[in-house]
């Protein structure tokens, strides 16, 4: 979590972790890859073994679950990182045949013009823009059930500092 960009205050109230030095020590056994410890319910990771103890079946589904998310969050932001530094889309396999920075950088290198981002050009101000072929498509699907709550996604996002268009 904390190296997904989650303030430690956020990782604490989470996960009921009453000192920031436990976040700290994750992030050390992280380095030193003492993976087998993140398994272990909180506050048990210094018991001899290495495996987890689970109440049942559902319980250890949720925690690989929510474990399997956190290094997909990650993947996802190092991939981020990497198009927006040096504006080249590295795909994903690429990344795991080369593990180490100095192959991925010799790759990133060699790729010819076609890798990489196209720029977005900024259009004039209208008041309105033609729809995309997806937006068409949407558009097109929802009218055929308007019961349907397919594409909606119902959620609350709370926003924390003042909004600029040019962001």
């Amino acid at each position: 979590m904390r190296l997904a960009g989650i303030p430690i205050k956020e990782i604490m109230d989470k996960l009921g972790i009453k000192n920031r030095t436990q976040v700290k020590t994750w992030m050390k056994w992280y380095r030193e890859g003492e993976i087998h410890r993140f398994h272990q319910p909180v506050g048990k990771q210094y018991t001899y073994g290495k495996g987890p103890e689970y109440q049942n079946e559902n319980e250890k589904l949720k925690t690989e679950n929510l474990y399997l998310k956190q290094q997909i969050d990650l993947l996802k932001k190092y991939m981020s990182r990497i198009s927006k530094q040096f504006q080249v889309q590295v795909p994903i396999n690429e990344i795991f045949s080369r593990p180490t920075i100095k192959e991925l950088s010799e790759y990133v290198q060699k790729t010819d013009e076609k890798t990489y981002l196209p720029t977005i050009e900024r259009v004039e101000h209208q008041k309105y823009y033609p729809a995309s072929s997806v937006q068409k498509r949407l558009h097109s699907i929802h009218h055929i059930d308007e019961t349907k709550m397919t594409y909606n996604m119902p959620m609350v996002l709370s926003i924390e500092g003042a909004l600029g268009p040019y962001k």
